[in-house]
């Protein structure tokens, strides 16, 4: 059907990828001029449900135009696809400063270059993974009180980033709701600091 042209199929990319990840699968079923049914496939995820607190819920737009442009985020993955989704979230907050590095090395070249106030890396990444990052910008007395947090689809991780070196973990598929309440936190941290 030459009338379905729109669109660039990314938004299915990135799913089928991160399902993939999360030993998933997508399944379509499509008929043309009637529309499409999509199933997503996911075995063995833990999950928690999230108390959304009204309060929250209704400043949480304000709070982050306010904040979230005086953010300046390195974000290290060696999947770019991933680098290019957390760069649409950011985008959503309103965070304007954001530069990607596609390994641990380049993250640490860039560090030495630029001023950044977070650190979202993937815990795993060939050569020198999450862990050994976080490891290596807390030894720089420089970036000492840097948050980093774990980007991973590993949801053992959670009960363990903060002995791995790490502030805080971002559990994938990310949801806008997850990455703000991670601003929030980080922009109050920084408030706090001031």
């Amino acid at each position: 059907n030459s009338n379905i042209t729109e669109g660039t199929g990314l938004g299915l990319s990135i799913c089928n990828q991160l399902l993939k990840r999360m030993n998933g699968e997508l399944r379509i079923q499509s008929e043309p001029g009637k529309g499409s049914d999509f199933t997503i496939v996911v075995r063995d995820m833990e999950y928690k449900e999230e108390e959304i607190v009204p309060d929250i819920v209704e400043t949480r737009e304000n709070k982050q135009t306010l904040d979230a442009k005086d953010l300046n985020i390195l974000m290290v993955d060696d999947v770019k696809l991933n680098l290019t989704v957390l760069s649409a979230m950011c985008k959503r907050l309103g965070v304007e400063k954001m530069t990607s590095a596609l390994s641990g090395q380049e993250a640490l070249d860039l560090l030495d270059k630029g001023s950044f106030n977070l650190v979202l890396t993937d815990l795993w990444m060939p050569g020198m993974d999450g862990q050994e990052l976080t490891k290596r910008i807390h030894e720089d007395k420089r970036f000492k009180s840097l948050p980093i947090y774990a980007v991973t689809a590993d949801v053992e991780v959670q009960k363990t980033y903060s002995q791995m070196g790490f502030d805080g973990v971002l559990l994938k598929p990310i949801t806008i709701d997850q990455f703000s309440a991670l601003m929030r936190d980080i922009n109050q941290k920084r408030s706090g600091d001031r």
